[in-house]
């Protein structure tokens, strides 16, 4: 077990890596975060891996002019004893119509919350929070199929 120094340590690299994937891979910053509660019960983060792909493949499928989506996202065990996700999302056009069309397709199977990106809130160290508190809180990275 971590000790509380050792735990920071982590969870802040875990926030600079976040928030630094966007910036290496794209040259520019993340463009939305995504909180979202499935309605289902959840307990493997394989669901949440196949649902970002899914929202990955309709955003893409939209013709809106979006030819890149991305994203890191993390699961974390909620209140409730199920599984939810926080995400950081990259799009290279029309991110006010990503942005819609997501909370559409993400809030018929659930509660979802979702905001444009600023650097200054840090969403990527909200997203790391909790990441290492139990083994199956997960992460993964879309444009790296992780």
């Amino acid at each position: 077990m971590m000790d509380n120094r050792e735990y920071k340590k982590v969870v802040n690299s875990s926030s600079e890596f976040f928030k630094n994937y966007c910036r290496s891979s794209y040259n520019d910053d993340w463009k939305l975060c995504l909180n979202w509660s499935s309605k289902w019960d959840i307990k493997d983060g394989r669901y949440w891996k196949k649902w970002m792909e899914r929202l990955k493949t309709y955003i893409l499928g939209l013709g809106i002019g979006v030819s890149v989506f991305d994203s890191v996202y993390t699961t974390e065990f909620g209140g409730n004893g199920n599984l939810h996700l926080h995400s950081l999302i990259y799009v290279d056009n029309n991110i006010n119509d990503v942005k819609s069309n997501v909370w559409k397709w993400c809030s018929n199977k659930g509660s979802v919350e979702i905001k444009l990106y600023d650097e200054d809130l840090g969403f990527d160290y909200y997203m790391s929070k909790y990441l290492y508190v139990r083994n199956e809180n997960n992460w993964g990275i879309l444009g790296l199929e992780i």
